[in-house]
């Protein structure tokens, strides 16, 4: 069983190294080795950073850094990383245990909390920033990949640079990095792929490196049902979602409405059965598929296109109705857990 290491993204020396995959697979491990390992050779500090300041506790970021091989990186002289307010250090076991701490190769940072290190931090320290769990099927920051921009700016400054380190389980297709950096085909990736965007930004130019880490190739029998393919394979997960149920029997389309949010497109349909009954059924808009009324975040300057779902129309007081009353149903799982994580981040 061989887990995932940075062999192949290294060589492309790139400033955003974006990892994504299955499950304890070596993503995280891979990276804090080599961070760490950097910082005791004297190339630069590391910043751990994290969305939330509730997720930088002391004894879970100490937990975090301790499967890092020190005794080995350090050729004995460290044996682990202890953690103390706020800052990293490389330390010795002493006696019944005792942590004794030694030199200081970095710090904890949350990106929510992270306009009041812009006067204390010490451009030309750090050379890696390690942003765990990036990936999220909750909320991200509004506007967060421009706010990680001025992070990343207060760290490196304008004169030096460094590298950033984005690690994520494959929990959402839903990223707001991906649209915002124009990162178009990751949706599309399988575990192996590599690829390498270039962003020219007048004499200077943005390296992006996005790897589907390799998948461990193993089988578990603890796991099962719509988990099971994304801790197993890393696939991107999905969850149950409804479908039309086939007791609901014919039906005809009496509404189309398109939802249309950064790359996503869908189309949401106000089905009827011979029985009057309605419901609300989702799913991916094709490349030739239009509706007249569009819910969007681009305004085109048609009328009936807004960015909320306002009722022009009788048919958008019934789209309305039927999602306030939890009739909205999916093509399939896929199609609902995206729609769903853009609802989490966006209302519409």
């Amino acid at each position: 069983m061989e887990y995932y290491t940075l062999d192949r993204i290294l060589p492309y020396k790139t400033t955003y190294n974006i990892l994504l995959g299955q499950r304890s697979n070596g993503k995280s491990f891979s990276v804090k080795r080599e961070c760490v390992k950097e910082a005791f050779l004297g190339l630069g500090d590391l910043i751990y950073l994290r969305r939330w300041h509730l997720e930088l506790k002391q004894d879970d970021v100490t937990d975090y850094f301790a499967d890092c091989q020190v005794e080995e990186i350090t050729g004995g002289e460290y044996q682990t990383i202890d953690v103390y307010r706020s800052r990293i250090y490389l330390a010795k076991r002493g006696e019944g245990d005792k942590i004794e701490r030694g030199r200081c190769i970095g710090r904890t940072a949350d990106l929510a909390g992270a306009t009041h290190l812009k006067s204390v931090i010490k451009r030309g320290q750090y050379k890696n920033i390690i942003f765990e769990e990036f990936c999220t099927d909750g909320g991200y920051l509004r506007n967060e990949p421009n706010i990680l921009m001025q992070f990343v700016a207060t760290v490196f400054g304008v004169q030096y640079t460094g590298r950033v380190w984005l690690i994520g389980n494959t929990v959402s297709r839903y990223n707001p990095y991906m649209y915002c950096w124009s990162l178009k085909s990751v949706s599309k990736m399988k575990p192996g792929d590599i690829d390498v965007y270039k962003f020219q930004d007048g004499n200077s130019e943005v390296s992006i490196a996005v790897e589907f880490c390799s998948s461990l190739n193993v089988d578990n029998s603890m796991f099962f049902g719509d988990a099971k393919a994304n801790i197993i394979t890393g696939v991107w997960e999905t969850q149950s979602q409804p479908q039309v149920p086939d007791t609901f029997g014919r039906f005809k389309v009496v509404y189309n409405m398109e939802i249309q949010h950064q790359d996503f497109r869908f189309i949401l349909k106000v089905i009827q059965n011979d029985e009057k009954e309605r419901l609300l059924l989702c799913v991916n808009a094709n490349e030739k598929e239009t509706c007249r009324r569009k819910v969007s975040d681009r305004i085109d300057g048609d009328p009936m296109t807004t960015t909320k779902l306002l009722p022009l129309t009788r048919g958008d007081r019934l789209v309305a109705q039927l999602i306030r009353r939890g009739k909205m149903v999916y093509a399939n799982n896929l199609v609902g857990t995206d729609f769903q994580s853009i609802l989490k981040n966006v209302s519409i």
